[in-house]
């Protein structure tokens, strides 16, 4: 021991990083000897009461918990011998009383590390252990112990076999502790903080038997809760017991409501009485004053145990609440009361007004709607769109008597003089802009003169906070007035906009209400003031950062593509302050986007094209020829924009477009980076589709244009390119097949050779769609011939390639996006139907009960069946979807679950589905990737053009199914369909 204390005492002292080092490499050796754990447990928890320091035991406290991680078991050349073990095990609980909570925590890391291994097979009284140390008197030992269960949930071993023991074992004994009146708070806040743990464990990775071992004891339970929730208490004081009460109240509210209604009337009434009653001081402490900033508790983190993040928490709860209908009827009594305290919490507090001026961005930030910041006014926010989105015109009434009150009161506090009167004025606008949308369609409400009677007047007026608000809210409630009546909040905007003296939280607003009016009122009337707008949006970009940034990229590319002969006038400034913009912040990806959005905006006019080329492409030129210099990002957003500008080109292709063909081909046929490779792609398509790659070539090389796109796409069907870099090449290879055919002469064999070879080994989605789309317009123009060549080539020892791409069409066509793919898709089927091709191809999995393991997964049999019964189904349900979607509803043939029927169901209902089951190795990837399958049917002319896009699917699948309904094989396809497939067919025919 002496050794190892010398050890230790070293490396925590000595000011020599060589010396400091060889012990380190001293004290690892040890690791591999006997006794070495025995001998950091006696250290850590000094059974033998020397004067050991306190750094010398944590340290050894931390090594020790390394020590078995890695030599519990077998697999690092060592293994803890079975007498340490034993030693270990029995003298390691004794460290949970130390007094030291650091050290108790690590004893309970090191602990539940041995458990994991060993309970219940070679530790079976563990759990019993526990449960005694919580019977205990000694708060230290209960503290520790409660560390080791909270340590212990969250490991491997709390499954569905383990949890329910214990739970059933420990749970009894935590109730006491709740009840115990001498267990202090910080420790209450533990046993239900370990409480929550467990629910949300239930919720969200458990099976019905671990919430079934639970269940007995929720009346108890709910018993505690109420009597802690009940308990007074004053605003600047320790609040972690409650909040964790009402956030294991929230999760079984959202997850079992049905087990929760037989408690909700007696749990509410306290939670009601600290919504309402807390209002008073929190406007005292936050709204009027920043005491609440000033109050801590020393080792705490008030932001998770205070006075503000109990009201979240009450909001919180109340917003699940509301969630379930069988819940919310509770509440319907009181919205007016509801709304009332809702306005109140949501005033802008002391803290967040000197926040804002210091930095508006924060302002912009806090009300983005996607924000990650939490405070009560935010919290307020979502409450009041939960209550219109449930309560819909029945709390249209109850919001407008609230805001009216409040209204009044701010005009009472103005008049006698309180300095604060108009953050009331200002949470009242607040909350009409929040639910105006909603507002401005019910008929009993008139926006035209709530605006002209509480907005107007701030408007005119120049008090900072109610001004832009008031323009904000504006444009969130007014619809259906008249050009004249709405033309003065729209200059009102714009002036604000253009006032050099106009504060920055005021532009902000102004920005926001110009973009929101857009859809409401007619373009003629944005088109006039465009020249105001856009000039006030480039000077003010210049002042503004972050979010606040963001906000005025977004209204350019709102207010940019509204008029083209406009363009045309502030195109050269929009694009140079853009691009320095861009310069200042290259590293910014959302930035770039927009910025690239915006070129794509201005190409698209045929009067601005040529300019923006003549303008760009020396710039980008100059940057391409760095491109290895460069940072990645830089060099992917300058691809982009090249791309945009080559797609929207005129023909022929102008001189100067043609200087970016090479540029681009190299960081091609060189680059890993998967965007730079997308957005490259995107441009060689723009060059096949306007280009002529077969009269250009290369001025060094002699290669022309059509053979440098080949040996990019040669380079990205290489087996070593990873699927997302190569992920668009399918529709890069269609393009060159439909434009340059007649040129490709027998090369089209290869390349289709080496498409084969990349669809043997492709996991994702996307680009395997790409490839098999080369063959779906194959089979449609050149039928036999596509067939024949794929049935002369093998694709393995099983089969030849057509018989494998048949099963990897029909079983990707599901995933498929885009009218034009889904459209192409079965049409080509059809084709392919009337030659009867003897296939056999893998039918629907089969239906199963339960959770589906991938392991179950991958020995599940799949029925094969004739390719024809297969594309006969598809065609069927193609029809469902499409005639599901002109409903805009669900299918009535559909078994899926409503959203209200899952609101209001139990978890327990579903716990056993197959819903929601990872089937397959490849289903992940195929989620992880999906927003890479990208629709480019919108940004395509050729798709747009293309027959096939025309076509009226409904209409074309319902025609050839009547025509096969002449024929003597149609009732045995039929006979093949599932019921609801059946009971479409039946009502097509009859339509």
């Amino acid at each position: 021991m002496e050794t190892i204390l010398e050890v230790l005492n070293v490396i925590i002292s000595t000011p020599d990083n060589n010396l400091r080092t060889k012990k380190e490499h001293e004290l690892n050796s040890f690791h591999k000897q006997s006794g070495f754990g025995v001998i950091l447990c006696q250290i850590l928890i000094n059974t033998s009461n020397m004067n050991i320091a306190l750094p010398i035991r944590q340290m050894a406290g931390l090594v020790l918990k390394m020590h078995v991680r890695d030599y519990w078991t077998e697999g690092n050349g060592f293994i803890i011998s079975d007498a340490d073990k034993q030693n270990i095990k029995d003298n390691i609980p004794k460290g949970l009383n130390l007094s030291d909570k650091q050290l108790r925590n690590t004893v309970a890391m090191v602990i539940s590390t041995i458990a994991a291994w060993d309970w219940p097979e070679k530790w079976p009284n563990f759990i019993e252990s526990l449960v005694d140390c919580l019977k205990s008197d000694n708060i230290n030992l209960i503290d520790g112990t409660l560390d080791t269960l909270n340590h212990f949930t969250a490991g491997s071993k709390f499954t569905d076999d383990y949890a329910p023991v214990v739970i059933s074992q420990t749970l009894p004994n935590l109730i006491m502790l709740l009840k115990h009146q001498q267990i202090n708070d910080i420790t209450k806040m533990k046993t239900v903080k370990f409480i929550y743990e467990v629910i949300e464990w239930i919720i969200i990775d458990s099976g019905g038997n671990t919430f079934k071992a639970m269940e007995p004891m929720l009346p108890e339970l709910m018993v505690c809760f109420l009597n802690i929730l009940q308990t007074q208490a004053q605003a600047l004081q320790f609040h972690g017991v409650k909040i964790q009460v009402l956030q294991i109240l929230q999760l079984l509210v959202g997850g079992f409501p049905g087990k929760f209604i037989n408690y909700v009337n007696e749990l509410l009434q306290p939670i009601w009485g600290m919504f309402t009653n807390f209002l008073t001081s929190y406007i005292e402490l936050a709204i009027y004053s920043d005491k609440i900033s000033e109050w801590f508790l020393e080792d705490l983190d008030i932001q998770a145990v205070g006075f503000e993040k109990l009201i979240v928490s009450n909001i919180e709860f109340i917003c699940e609440l509301l969630g379930k209908k069988r819940l919310r009827s509770l509440m319907e009594p009181h919205l007016e009361q509801l709304i009332y305290n809702v306005i109140g919490y949501l005033q802008l507090t002391e803290s967040q007004r000197i926040s804002y001026e210091e930095d508006p961005n924060q302002w912009v930030a806090d009300e983005n709607e996607d924000t990650f910041n939490f405070n009560i006014r935010i919290t307020c926010r979502q409450l009041l769109e939960i209550i219109f989105n449930d309560f819909k015109a029945k709390a249209v009434a109850p919001f407008t008597q609230a805001v009216l009150k409040r209204l009044q009161e701010a005009e009472s506090l103005k008049s006698q003089g309180t300095p604060f009167w108009w953050k009331m004025r200002e949470s009242c606008i607040y909350a009409i802009g929040i639910v105006g949308p909603s507002l401005s369609k019910d008929q009993n409400f008139d926006a035209k003169q709530f605006s002209l009677s509480f907005l107007v007047p701030d408007i005119i007026d120049n008090f900072v906070y109610l001004k832009g608000r008031a323009l904000w809210a504006s444009s969130r409630i007014i619809t259906n007035i008249s050009e004249d009546e709405i033309r003065p909040f729209l200059e009102a905007s714009v002036n604000c906009l253009n006032n050099p003296q106009e504060t920055v939280a005021v532009k902000i607003f102004a920005v926001k209400s110009l973009a929101n009016f857009v859809p409401k009122v007619p373009k003629e009337m944005m088109v006039i003031i465009l020249d105001g707008i856009v000039s006030g949006i480039l000077d003010f970009m210049d002042h503004v950062e972050g979010d606040t940034l963001y906000v005025v990229l977004e209204a350019l590319n709102i207010f940019v593509p509204m008029s083209e002969q406009k363009a045309v006038g502030f195109m050269g400034n929009v694009v140079s302050r853009v691009l320095r913009v861009w310069a200042n912040h290259f590293n910014d990806s959302y930035v770039a986007n927009l910025m690239v959005d915006l070129i794509s905006s201005l190409a698209k006019f045929p009067m601005c094209i040529d300019s923006l080329q003549d303008s760009l492409i020396p710039y980008l030129v100059t940057i391409l020829n760095q491109y290895e210099e460069r940072d990645i990002g830089v060099s992917e957003t300058i691809i982009d924009m090249a791309a945009q500008l080559v797609n929207y080109s005129k023909t022929p292709l102008r001189e100067s477009v043609w200087t970016l063909f090479p540029l681009l081909c190299q960081i091609m046929l060189t680059t890993e980076d998967g965007d730079q490779l997308t957005g490259g792609l995107s441009a060689l398509k723009g060059y096949v589709r306007l280009g002529n790659l077969v009269e250009w070539k290369d001025p060094s090389s002699g290669i022309t244009g059509l053979g440098l796109v080949l040996k990019v796409s040669e380079r990205l069907l290489n087996p070593n390119m990873r699927d997302m870099a190569a992920r668009s090449v399918g529709t890069l290879i269609d393009k060159i097949i439909f434009y340059y055919s007649d040129f490709l002469g027998s090369s089209v064999f290869s390349i289709l050779d080496a498409v084969i070879e990349r669809l043997k080994i492709a996991q994702i989605s996307t680009l395997k769609q790409g490839l098999i789309m080369i063959f779906v317009r194959l089979f449609y123009v050149h039928t036999d011939q596509t067939l024949q060549y794929l049935q002369s080539k093998p694709y393995n020892e099983n089969m030849n390639a057509l018989t494998a791409i048949m099963n990897i069409w029909v079983k990707e066509h599901l995933s498929f996006s885009g009218k034009f793919k889904i459209k192409f898709s079965i049409v080509s089927m059809m084709v392919l139907f009337h030659k009867n091709l003897d296939i056999l191809v893998e039918g629907d999995a089969p239906a199963t009960t339960g959770r589906v393991t991938r392991s179950q997964a991958k020995n599940m049999v799949i029925e094969k069946i004739h390719l024809n019964q297969r594309i006969f189904q598809l065609m069927v349900r193609e029809h469902m979807v499409v005639l599901e979607n002109e409903m805009d509803g669900p299918s009535s043939y559909s078994d899926t679950v409503s959203d209200e029927e899952w609101a209001e169901a139990d978890l327990s209902d579903f716990i056993n589905s197959n819903d929601g089951a990872f089937t397959s190795e490849s289903l992940f990837m195929d989620l992880l990737y999906d927003d890479m399958n990208y629709d480019e049917e919108e940004e395509d002319p050729d798709i747009l053009k293309d027959p096939i896009y025309q076509v009226d699917l409904k209409e074309h699948i319902k025609e050839f199914m009547t025509a096969l309904s002449k024929t003597e094989n149609f009732m045995a396809y039929v006979n093949r369909l599932a019921p609801g497939e059946k009971k479409h067919l039946e009502d097509m025919f009859k339509s």
